[in-house]
């Protein structure tokens, strides 16, 4: 159980919010990069990963709403009478350093760092992305990918080409990356041909 002493132990705690926000921020970021550059996956695997995200924050992926953070179990700690109890002797020099109380902190900074990113990526997931994912027959996997184009609701956009390159410029070679896979987890010598 957590169980911060000082405001410096609260601050630390805030800032662990901020940092799990900029992770949830930086995973959007990473799947609109995806598919800008061809590696999106089947529309079955966005929509396990979809579910899978819907499994582990089922109150806010109800809702959409970035107040429902708060009903969600991993925030049970922070807003449970003993850890305001043991933060108590303490309030007093967090209200005259952030003049808020610390219970209003930690909600606000729930709401703020996790609830409102992990909404958006929620949301984009759902539509934005989800019109991308291709037909399984297209790729289910490393070694299809990139994708030659971006698609939309299955179909590729022959005019908007996949740039088939990280942002260093670095060509992906999904084949490539499928054989290192099969060598890391398994003891045959396949290659991604096989």
């Amino acid at each position: 159980m957590l169980s911060p002493e000082t405001v410096e132990d609260m601050e630390a705690i805030i800032e662990a919010l901020k940092s799990f926000g900029k992770g949830i921020k930086r995973y959007r970021e990473n799947i609109e990069l995806g598919v800008k550059v061809g590696m999106v996956g089947s529309v079955e695997e966005c929509r396990v990963g979809l579910d899978c995200l819907n499994q582990r924050y089922p109150k806010i992926s109800d809702s959409l709403r970035e107040e429902d953070i708060m009903m969600e179990s991993f925030a049970n700690p922070f807003l449970t009478e003993a850890f305001i109890v043991r933060f108590q002797n303490t309030s007093r020099l967090w209200f005259k350093k952030y003049n808020i109380s610390l219970d209003q902190s930690m909600a606000d900074s729930l709401i703020t760092y996790v609830g409102v990113p992990l909404v958006n990526l929620l949301r984009y997931l759902a539509t934005d992305h989800m019109k991308h994912c291709v037909p399984s027959n297209v790729s289910s996997g490393l070694f299809n990918r990139p994708l030659r184009y971006v698609y939309y609701n299955g179909v590729p956009n022959v005019s908007e080409p996949a740039t088939m390159k990280l942002p260093s410029g670095e060509m992906i070679d999904g084949k490539a990356g499928y054989e290192r896979t099969m060598r890391f987890f398994t003891t045959t010598n396949h290659t991604a041909g096989k």
